[in-house]
């Protein structure tokens, strides 16, 4: 179960920390920013949305926010693991959940679960993104359940994700922490990234009197690895004929 980073060709050894006291560190940061992790489980067919509330240093155990969809969480308790991933501080987390219960935490239902062995850490840097040229500006399409197809111009991408630019005239919620299914992605390459996308954040980066304007940031779920490659094949073709521009 440890293949939800989807990254071909990267080696997690070199991003893995096994110190007890780092990991509890970085659980509670993810708890004190109260950061919002998808916990994978069923061979990664299902997820749920959750966040650590607290590290028990005695008992050597994580407790975590119980699920809305209470089928969704008795499932998970039958599998009794998961795989959490989060994207913390610009920095994407990864690690095992073992021996998942529920139990009752500050009066409301949680799980508890032990502390990973080991976590792993990828700065972000080792997803390369590049700022999409507006000539050729990348669109990502996808029908909502309420079905409305929605057009978003992408501002930049990486095999991690996209940064789009949301549309004034759509009535899409835009929820960080929300899954949009079957994004579709038309390189200028003629390859097409088809993926589910989980929106990560929303911030304004222009305020006038017509209104903000919205970047909203989604992580890729389950790239494969032909869609990984496409991803950097254009990477790589766009940044050559900007040096190619500028040599000019």
């Amino acid at each position: 179960m440890e293949a939800k980073l989807d990254i071909p060709d990267l080696d997690l050894e070199k991003f893995r920390i096994y110190d007890r006291t780092e990991i509890q560190r970085i659980l509670r940061e993810l708890a004190r920013d109260h950061q919002l992790i998808s916990a994978y489980f069923d061979n990664g067919r299902e997820f749920l949305l959750t966040s650590v509330l607290a590290v028990e240093e005695g008992t050597g155990r994580v407790i975590l926010d119980y699920g809305p969809d209470e089928q969704i969480n008795r499932r998970l308790l039958a599998q009794r693991q998961a795989v959490a991933v989060a994207s913390h501080r610009q920095v994407r987390v990864q690690f095992r959940l073992e021996h998942l219960i529920a139990i009752d935490y500050e009066d409301a239902p949680a799980f508890i679960a032990l502390l990973p062995d080991s976590l792993v850490r990828i700065q972000r840097r080792e997803f390369y993104r590049i700022t999409t040229p507006t000539a050729t500006r990348l669109r990502c399409i996808f029908t909502s359940e309420e079905g409305e197809q929605v057009e978003a111009p992408v501002l930049d991408i990486s095999i991690g994700g996209v940064g789009l630019l949301e549309p004034k005239a759509s009535d899409f919620p835009w929820e960080p922490g929300s899954v949009i299914r079957e994004v579709r992605v038309e390189l200028p390459t003629g390859e097409e990234i088809v993926a589910d996308m989980q929106i990560r954040n929303r911030f304004a980066t222009q305020h006038h009197e017509e209104g903000s304007t919205y970047r909203v940031g989604c992580m890729f779920l389950h790239l494969d690895n032909r869609q990984c490659a496409a991803i950097q094949r254009f990477i790589h073709r766009t940044e050559l004929e900007r040096r190619r521009m500028m040599q000019g």
